[in-house]
């Protein structure tokens, strides 16, 4: 991600007006992969995390006595791996929801810089809340 020129406001919390969102700088990023490349990762990603999302609603399905019953019954090693399979699928969901909030920030930018009229209260707040100075 690229570093933003981020500028506090009054430094209350307070949304960004539409002159912070429309001060705020950004520069591309590079993708070294194809369209079609690009695509299929994605593709692939998403399919981990549809198979991680399964078995975490599995999971949570069960109380702890449940879930203590069902992994006596499995090889130690299997779900030690599929521990790390889960963690490494909240990896990808975090870095997917950090590239589509900073992709609707960056929307959200030059929409306030083409428009007239002031922001939603909603549109705002997203932009103002992107956190770690980055979109």
């Amino acid at each position: 991600m690229t570093e933003l020129a981020l500028i506090d406001g009054r430094g209350d919390g307070a949304p960004a007006t539409r002159a912070q969102i429309v001060a705020l700088q950004f520069g591309s990023i590079e993708n070294r992969m194809s369209p079609a490349e690009s695509a299929k990762k994605i593709a692939d990603l998403c399919d981990k995390l549809a198979e991680a999302a399964e078995f975490a609603c599995a999971i949570l399905a069960r109380d702890k006595t449940g879930l203590v019953d069902v992994v006596a019954e499995q090889p130690r090693q299997q779900i030690k791996e599929l521990a790390r399979d889960l963690e490494h699928a909240a990896s990808i969901a975090q870095a997917f929801r950090e590239d589509i909030r900073s992709a609707s920030a960056r929307l959200m930018v030059a929409l306030a810089i083409l428009d007239d009229d002031p922001l939603d209260d909603r549109g705002a707040a997203a932009v103002a809340s992107v956190g770690g100075g980055v979109i």
